[in-house]
């Protein structure tokens, strides 16, 4: 929800809004202020441990009964990250440049609507459903949502491009959610957080690092051209995901 109305808010000022550089980190500094002040004067409901550099020291980790299952979760998880960082970085200048809209508020809604499909897609899961096939299920709607994007980028269309972004959204749910699903029954109860950990440094690096490298590569060949290849080369990983997991004899 934060990063979906964030971008679409964020769009809105710098369209509509004077000094476009300056307002939206106004607004920022302004809402920091408050929850720092909301913060400070709140009672903390948990007692305090008598090291409190435990509670902050990074553990990180993933025990030996989920590794096969973290190995073969990897895929997704890049996947549809690294899709997610380029909708963060990219999709203002695909708009404009790709798609001819000068209106800067556009890619704020291309993030609102992946974002608010993932949110649809997890909350949409049975809750009984078996997290594997809700990864195998989430990664095949990601790499049809990223197809029907890459063959937007080619037609210039607006309307192919916000299709492919609501599919990709969803997709994007499904797998994230099915893939703490698995991992959570997996980890025992004294090593979960240091395992939710490792999958968000694996989530956090390929929601940054594959986009640094499309805004390089675009700096050189184009960007259509990348954006295109980004988009094959995440359908190519989610694809993976599909057969690692459909072909692994036990993923609990």
């Amino acid at each position: 929800i934060g990063i979906g109305l964030g971008a679409a808010i964020s769009g809105l000022m710098v369209q509509f809004l004077p000094a476009p550089r300056v307002a939206v980190y106004v607004l920022l500094a302004v809402l920091f202020v408050v929850l720092a002040v909301a913060v400070a004067v709140r009672i903390e409901p948990a007692a305090r441990s008598r090291d409190d550099t435990l509670s902050v020291r990074p553990r990180l980790g993933v025990p030996p009964a989920a590794r096969r299952s973290f190995a073969l979760l990897v895929p997704g998880v890049v996947a549809s990250a690294a899709m997610g960082g380029f909708y963060n970085s990219l999709s203002g200048s695909v708009a404009v440049q790709i798609l001819g809209h000068a209106n800067r508020a556009i890619s704020g809604f291309a993030i609102l609507t992946l974002q608010a499909a993932a949110i649809a897609a997890s909350l949409a899961m049975p809750a009984l459903a078996r997290a594997p096939r809700v990864v195998v299920a989430g990664s095949c709607v990601l790499a049809a949502g990223l197809g029907v994007l890459a063959l937007s980028l080619v037609a210039s269309s607006t309307t192919a491009f916000f299709l492919g972004t609501a599919l990709a959204g969803g997709g994007y749910g499904a797998v994230y959610l099915g893939t703490v699903r698995v991992l959570a029954d997996l980890a025992p109860a004294g090593r979960r957080a240091e395992l939710m950990s490792a999958l968000n440094v694996v989530n956090y690096l390929s929601l940054s690092v594959p986009t640094l490298a499309a805004g390089v590569l675009a700096t050189h060949i184009g960007l259509r051209p990348t954006a295109i290849s980004f988009c094959l080369v995440l359908v190519s990983l989610a694809l993976t995901s599909v057969v690692a997991l459909t072909g692994a004899k036990r993923v609990k």
